[in-house]
């Protein structure tokens, strides 16, 4: 009797035993009402970028470590001032850059003259009368969209000081236009056609505009138009014509003598005053050139308030 209700206890037990385990096992499947127990999905690890003056110190750090002489420095120098140089010109080879005289004609009919531009350099055209006093500009019209003068237009241009002096650069690498330039008492416009990219650059161009403007000095005349001669616009930039022969010239220190074409032409700093010249130009800086019909031996000039011969073999 004994030993059975010992196998009864034991079973009991065992049953007791395989309930609570399959009880502890269901309670550890479900999950809490409340949430607390649920897994959160972590987010994502973020990216961290260098600062520039990292990467600069690390850039630095390994060419430090690489140990470089200094003929490898200077290989690297070269190398980085030749790329900042190819950006720099947005051309194959840069233009060659030119100072001329130019006699503006405005008379219809006339195709009007061109100025050579190029990117990253600014163009100055200056003008003056044909005795070589400054003509103020009332207005400049062109396509801003292309080329830059400084200006903003009209209303711009009339809150400025007076100036004889254009500057223009433009925009574009290949830029092509006009513009158009009134000025100071003067009932016709002189216009310039714009071109770029070309193999020479105008750095500075002297336009001598025909007659006299209104604010001109009281100064020697000139009877006739420099643009009757073009050849005057050589011999005022230096740059005389090969079949010119130079001449000798003492009295005057600076003043250069050539015979052209059977006619005389003098260049100075100083006011002609004997014998009669036939036409001249002179250019803002004051230099002169003076045409004279035939070979002279010397011409009177007046300068500082002196009168000074000079004389020509």
């Amino acid at each position: 009797m004994f030993q059975r209700k010992t196998l009864i206890a034991s079973v009991l037990l065992g049953v007791i035993a395989s309930s609570a385990f399959a009880a502890e096992q269901q309670q550890g499947q479900q999950q809490p009402r409340s949430g607390l127990g649920q897994q959160v999905a972590e987010p994502p690890p973020q990216v961290v970028y260098p600062r520039p003056t990292e990467v600069v110190e690390d850039v630095i750090g390994d060419i430090e470590d690489l140990q470089l002489t200094p003929e490898q420095f200077d290989r690297l120098k070269r190398i980085y001032l030749e790329r900042e140089r190819q950006k720099a010109i947005p051309y194959v080879s840069p233009a060659k850059p030119i100072t001329r005289t130019m006699f503006v004609s405005l008379d219809p009919g006339v195709s009007p003259p061109a100025l050579r531009l190029t990117r990253g350099q600014q163009t100055s055209i200056v003008f003056s009368d044909v005795s070589g006093q400054p003509w103020f500009i009332e207005n400049v019209s062109m396509n801003r969209q292309l080329f830059s003068d400084g200006r903003q237009g009209q209303q711009g241009a009339a809150q400025q000081q007076p100036t004889n002096v254009l500057t223009i650069e433009p925009l574009a690498p290949a830029a092509y236009g006009n513009v158009t330039v009134t000025l100071r008492g003067l009932s016709t416009p002189v216009i310039f056609v714009l071109t770029s990219a070309q193999q020479e650059v105008d750095m500075r161009v002297d336009a001598k505009v025909p007659g006299r403007n209104p604010d001109a000095i009281d100064t020697v005349a000139v009877s006739t138009l420099p643009s009757i001669d073009s050849a005057l616009s050589y011999f005022l930039d230096g740059v005389p014509p090969k079949e010119a022969r130079r001449l000798k010239v003492t009295g005057l220190e600076g003043t250069e003598a050539w015979l052209y074409r059977d006619n005389l032409y003098v260049r100075a700093k100083a006011d002609a005053q004997y014998p009669a010249y036939m036409s001249a130009a002179r250019s803002t800086s004051g230099v002169s050139v003076y045409r004279y019909a035939g070979l002279h031996s010397s011409v009177t000039f007046t300068t500082g308030g002196q009168a000074v011969t000079v004389f020509i073999e």
